[in-house]
């Protein structure tokens, strides 16, 4: 049985009810199905299922930190009338990208500030400065770029402009990804692998910003399941 955590199921319904990229209307989607999820899985429209041992939830989280079958989720959104599944969309999203997750709370953290949906702290880069000095040998993308690349979800270009600020202009380093070379890091429609965007920003010479300090942005924002690998972008054991 194929299995979702609930903030991504959250999240294939923003991909696949989305048209183009507009902030309110993300909010409004991400609030409103929100509602609506919470109340199916409090409900027992759908079961919500501990993320380690996998047993039905007696009680649900304030939070998002609990599962879905992919079988509940189908259901679920045919029952509100959409003509997709959230199977169709996971299996499209593995096509695209080795880890079909959108970890939503990473793209948009901007959405998470409403009283029905949260995101935990470390969800969200604290935008403390960055002073510590990396080790010499991490001064550059690695050369194993695809591997390190892998441990990322996806994201879209805000969150791509709120980790690597750069005068609001990553909305338009994306449309433009087929002339100016940031094509490779593309995984989908207007998402992006933030590894790969970063080594691209990086070699344009942005004030301020060397290869070191992205690589910290970086570690700081990889999704729960690469979390154990910070190292492997830092080069730091801690």
């Amino acid at each position: 049985m194929g299995r979702l955590d609930a903030i991504n199921f959250l999240a294939v319904i923003l991909f696949a009810v989305q048209d183009t990229f507009n902030l309110e209307q993300e909010r409004r989607i991400v609030e409103e199905w929100a509602k609506i999820i919470r109340a199916a899985a409090m409900g027992g429209e759908m079961t919500p299922r501990d993320p380690v041992t996998l047993l039905p939830l007696k009680t649900l989280p304030d939070g998002w930190d609990w599962l879905v079958s992919l079988d509940d989720a189908d259901t679920f959104v045919k029952a509100q009338g959409m003509g997709w599944s959230c199977t169709g969309i996971v299996e499209h999203l593995a096509t695209q990208s080795t880890h079909p997750s959108i970890a939503l709370m990473e793209q948009n953290p901007q959405l998470f500030t409403s009283k029905h949906v949260s995101a935990p702290s470390s969800a969200i880069s604290s935008g403390t400065p960055e002073t510590a000095e990396p080790p010499a040998s991490v001064a550059k993308p690695a050369d194993n770029i695809s591997g390190l690349a892998d441990l990322f979800d996806p994201v879209r270009p805000a969150q791509l402009e709120a980790m690597f600020p750069d005068g609001d202009k990553w909305k338009s380093y994306t449309e433009r990804a087929k002339r100016n070379g940031l094509e490779p890091a593309r995984i989908g429609r207007g998402l992006f692998n933030p590894y790969l965007a970063a080594a691209w920003w990086i070699r344009k010479g942005p004030a301020g910003w060397q290869w070191e300090r992205c690589q910290r942005k970086l570690a700081n924002n990889l999704p729960a399941r690469s979390r154990d690998s910070k190292h492997e972008i830092t080069g730091e054991y801690e």
